[in-house]
């Protein structure tokens, strides 16, 4: 998921909570690594988290509840490994207070910042409610880093500029690359 420099902000940030949690995670397309422009890297995280508090966890049954459990407890164990793995290695929590987990099959929506090529979440694909954010400045270096992986079933370009889209286009090694010009 890539935010280019020119995007709003507030946008941005509610196509990335769509793209990362409507299925709690739990799906091939879902945002694992959501790279942002460093000029908008901090409002980003703001309004990011401020739209995570509207996530509400419990029984898909009741009204107003947007995210279910996780399909069993080893995917929770690796969520939390995976949330370990990232802040040991320097990523900073800034939402997903796991006490507040309404059983055991839940994953309670965190949002990791300062995300790096070293950390699990970056290299794997993570399948629960756990969003790693990372700043990027040059389009060629972002490039490299968005193409790092083993998969690359979809990607997600947010902006206005179309140079820069049609460099990503013909750059991103994605199965599906979507284009959303707010």
């Amino acid at each position: 998921f890539i935010v280019l420099p020119d995007m709003d902000v507030e946008q941005a940030a509610q196509a990335a909570i769509d793209a990362k949690f409507q299925t709690t995670g739990q799906d091939c397309l879902a945002a694992n690594r959501i790279f942002v422009h460093r000029s908008l890297y901090q409002p980003f995280l703001e309004s990011f988290a401020r739209r995570m508090g509207e996530l509400t966890l419990g029984n898909g049954l009741v009204r107003g509840v947007n995210q279910g459990p996780l399909i069993n407890q080893k995917a929770v164990s690796k969520a939390q490994e995976l949330v370990e793995d990232a802040m040991a290695k320097g990523a900073r929590l800034l939402v997903g207070d796991q006490d507040q987990a309404p059983g055991r099959n839940f994953f309670v929506p965190t949002l990791l910042a300062d995300v790096t090529p070293e950390m699990r979440l970056y290299r794997e694909e993570n399948f629960a409610p756990v969003a790693g954010v990372l700043p990027w400045d040059d389009i060629e270096q972002l490039i490299t880093q968005a193409n790092d992986t083993e998969y690359g079933l979809a990607a997600y370009v947010y902006g206005y500029d179309i140079r820069q889209i049609w460099r990503l286009l013909r750059a991103l090694e994605f199965g599906m690359v979507s284009v959303c010009l707010l």
